[in-house]
């Protein structure tokens, strides 16, 4: 077998020609190997140190009627839970803020890494359950919390184990369980990856997976005025109160029929106005108002909603309004024509709502609906009236 040898330069120009050729593709050549030597995943080295490898897990918290990503700026703590097929926890990690200098959640495009030793190659769910500090710091606060059930290891739980459940009293005379007002509730979100949106981790290259959180808990602001007698209320005249069984949250965020509880105002004051300037004492019309929190609730059908909303006058024990509050909140989506939101959705999108309730003697005339964000106001009118 002969070798195929390549014809030889016949003059002194094609000499020169076939000098720099040489020249050239040695370069290249030369260029070609040293990238390979300098780079971390290198064809001809095992240390992959800067490669990209592993599960990079991201969050989103644009599930709100600003349709914008708060994460950064309403989040300051966050755990994720991740299981394998037959739904066993492989890992759990939790990262929060605690400090200027150790803020790692206020950075923009934050992702939380899993190493290829954490989380194998396979396919993984992802839970994810968060607040707005330290889950161990807000358990030290007073006030109502959240308490967690998870599981503790691989060998002996699974998804299903995870959940949250709030803190309430036993049982009073009407069969509810009061939720202590003696502060705001913590604040929570959830979010999940389950069995229809699952991530698969390969070696050798980036798994990178995005939960969106859900914001659970709810605040109410509520104000009280009299159009008869303008002067007359004051917020220790009435009381308000909510009703519902959404104290125990699921792995997927649905709410389990539970205990009803009884959720009161952590706030409550009188402002008004006063008919002279000069006499701060000679009222004009006084407004009642309250803060109230809640868990999230879950609007049915028009007929099957637990949570109910009531009005109540002290002096005679009346009550002024009984309410549908999945119903009479979802109202406000109206707001927002051109989304066309579903009523759960708005439910779960919007977290601080505001009704203005306008009484006639020992009734309620009509409620405006107010939604902040676009100075927008629906007013429902008392037809029994």
């Amino acid at each position: 077998m002969s070798l195929i040898k390549q014809p030889k330069p016949q003059t002194t120009n094609e000499m020169k020609r076939f000098s720099q050729l040489n020249k050239m593709w040695m370069c290249i050549l030369t260029t070609i190997l040293l990238g390979i030597s300098t780079t971390g995943c290198s064809l001809m080295e095992t240390d992959r140190d800067d490669c990209p490898e592993g599960l990079y897990v991201n969050f989103v918290y644009d599930y709100n009627i600003q349709r914008a990503d708060m994460f950064k700026d309403h989040v300051g703590y966050v755990t994720v839970y991740v299981f394998d097929e037959s739904n066993r926890l492989v890992i759990k990690r939790s990262v929060g803020n605690y400090g200027e200098d150790n803020s790692p959640l206020k950075e923009y495009g934050y992702r939380m890494h899993f190493t290829v030793d954490e989380v194998p190659a396979g396919n993984y769910h992802l839970i994810a359950l968060a607040m707005q500090k330290d889950w161990d710091n807000a358990l030290a606060t007073p006030g109502a919390k959240y308490r967690r059930t998870e599981p503790l290891t691989r060998a002996t739980n699974d998804m299903k184990a995870i959940g949250v459940t709030l803190d309430r009293e036993a049982k009073n005379a009407d069969g509810f369980c009061p939720v202590s007002n003696v502060a705001p509730m913590d604040t929570l979100w959830h979010g999940t990856l389950l069995e229809t949106s699952s991530i698969e981790v390969r070696y050798g290259e980036p798994s990178y997976a995005t939960i969106s959180l859900v914001r659970d808990t709810k605040t109410l602001d509520i104000t009280l005025r009299d159009i008869d007698n303008p002067a007359d209320p004051s917020h220790d005249k009435y009381a308000v109160v909510i009703t519902a069984k959404n104290g125990r949250l699921d792995c997927d965020n649905n709410v389990i029929d539970d205990d009803t509880l009884l959720y009161t105002p952590y706030a409550a004051w009188t402002t008004q106005f006063p008919e002279d300037e000069t006499d701060p004492d000679s009222v004009k019309e006084r407004t009642a108002h309250y803060d109230i929190n809640f868990n999230r609730i879950m609007y049915r059908s028009a007929t099957d909603n637990d949570a109910v909303l009531r009005l109540v006058n002290l002096t005679d024990g009346k009550v002024i309004g009984e309410f549908d509050l999945a119903w009479i909140l979802s109202e406000g989506r109206t707001a927002f024509e051109t989304q066309n939101y579903p009523r759960q959705e708005y439910l779960d999108r919007e977290y601080n709502y505001h009704l203005d309730f306008f009484l006639k003697g020992d009734k309620w005339s009509y409620v405006a609906i107010q939604v902040g964000i676009l100075a927008w106001t629906r007013r429902i009118w008392n037809t029994e009236l």
